[in-house]
This record gives structure tokens, sequence and C-alpha cells, in this order.
């Protein structure tokens, strides 16, 4: 409603200049929006939320480079303000940091409206029977479910995690892959 500020980059330079004056002028305490949002000119933050904070899209590599993150980390200290990084799968730095006790870590005991954990089945992908006829980047029981998903008339989204990293360099075609002795 009213009290929320929303700041992404669909906006146009006069709406974004709207969303920003109403916060200046503490017409609005809360400010909903994308990494940019970190930078909003609250003069009494309470608090800083960053949900999924291990995404990649926190991390601004144009122009002006920083992580939405690390800012709001360092932004909540200043302002002496709790910041809650939000994920299920938290990024590395902040998985260590909460390990060895530099930040708090809280959990939620069970999912939103008690709802079952996905089901998990790991596959050896160096096992032949893994792979099938098919030497592709997908498994057999994945191309399986995938296409019990189509027929069923649902759809899919496939997630891939590593991103722009390779840890081997493997030929699809043969099988081979080359290890560093």
């Amino acid at each position: 409603g009213e009290r929320v500020a929303v700041l992404h980059s669909g906006l146009s330079a006069g709406e974004r200049f709207d969303q920003w004056r109403l916060i200046r002028e503490n017409r609005v305490p809360i400010a909903i929006g994308a990494r940019s949002a970190v930078f909003a000119p609250y003069t009494d933050l309470g608090l800083i939320v960053i949900d999924e904070e291990h995404d990649g899209a926190y991390k601004s590599d144009e122009g002006f480079r920083y992580h939405a993150r690390d800012v709001a980390r360092a932004r909540a200290e200043r302002e002496g303000c709790p910041v809650v990084l939000g994920s299920a799968t938290p990024d590395v730095g902040t998985a260590w940091r909460s390990a060895h006790g530099e930040y708090a870590r809280l959990t939620l005991p069970e999912r939103v409206a008690s709802r079952p954990l996905p089901t998990v089945q790991l596959v050896d992908m160096g096992n032949p029977g893994a792979r099938g006829p098919k030497r592709g980047m997908l498994s057999r029981p994945l191309r399986e479910a995938l296409a019990e998903t189509l027929a069923a008339g649902q759809q899919a989204i496939l997630f891939l995690n590593r991103r722009g990293f390779a840890a081997h360099v493997y030929c699809f075609a043969c099988g081979f892959a080359l290890r560093c002795t």
C-alpha cells in the first residue's frame, strides 16, 4: 500500500525519484526492491533483509561495482540495525561465518504450511546406466521425470547452479573426462 516504496530498474526516472523522495521525507517506512534498494535514503533504519542472499543477482558488475549483500552488512553495522540474510542454500562465505559464530543462525523448523520437503535422488553420472544410451547432460531418471511431467500437461523448470564454472572437462559423446594427475 501507501506505506511501502518499491525500487527496481523497471521504474522510469520520474517514478524512481518519487519513490526516493517518499523515503527521504520519511513518508514510507518500508522499501522493497532490487539490489540498489540497499542505498535507499533512510535515516533511521531498523532492519535490512536480503532474501535469497546467495543469489548472484545481488552483485553489480557494471559501472559502480558492488555486492548488495556486503553493502547491506556494512550499512547495518553503521546504522546499528540487524541484517537478515535469508536463504535455504546460503552462500559459502555466509555459511562459514554462521558456522564460526560470526553470524547468529536462525532456522525455520518447518516449511510454509507444513509442506513436505521435495524428494531428492542422487545420481552417479559416472555410472554408465545413469545416462542410458544417450550420453547427454541429463541423467536417465531426470529425462524420465521430465517426460512424465510433460506428458501430464505440466511444466518443469531446471536450475543450473554452476553457470560459468567447470570442475572438469567431459566429452558427452564418448565419456572421456580430462583429469589432472
